[in-house]
């Protein structure tokens, strides 16, 4: 029998490197890294461990839903210090949510952060529509 596949997004940053490493370790899984550069020295490195590493952008849904097809498990998250710009954050977690879906991921972690725009009240100074974008976002 085949193992499971989890698709990790992020796999060559913090967060997504760290599940990669993790599921590893457990060796339950098969799993696929998604970065934006499949050529730099950490994709490379976690090919060389057995991650199917691939090629996705958060803006493009249809190269999202290639990165997640045949996947039992997903864990996602978005990098807001990559663009500073908490509307287009919002749409690439949608994406990632939308693609998830189209592929038929059954199972899906999201990180995220507390909004701060519905805790914060006066407390914090408002950056137009946002508290702490990164947050918020």
């Amino acid at each position: 029998m085949s193992k499971p596949l989890i698709v990790v997004v992020g796999a060559t940053d913090a967060q997504g490197g760290g599940v990669v490493q993790h599921l590893l370790k457990d060796g339950g899984y098969a799993i696929r890294g998604v970065t934006r550069n499949t050529e730099s020295e950490k994709a490379k490195a976690l090919a060389a461990q057995g991650v199917e590493v691939v090629k996705a952008d958060q803006a493009d849904l249809e190269s999202l839903k290639a990165a997640f097809a045949g996947a039992k498990g997903a864990f996602l998250v978005t990098n807001y210090w990559e663009i500073h710009d908490a509307d287009k954050e919002i749409q690439y977690g949608k994406n990632l949510g939308d693609a998830a879906k189209a592929a038929g991921v059954e199972h899906v972690i999201w990180s995220s952060l507390e909004k701060t725009v519905d805790i914060a009240g006066d407390r914090i100074p408002s950056i137009g529509k946002w508290k702490v974008p990164h947050f918020d976002s």
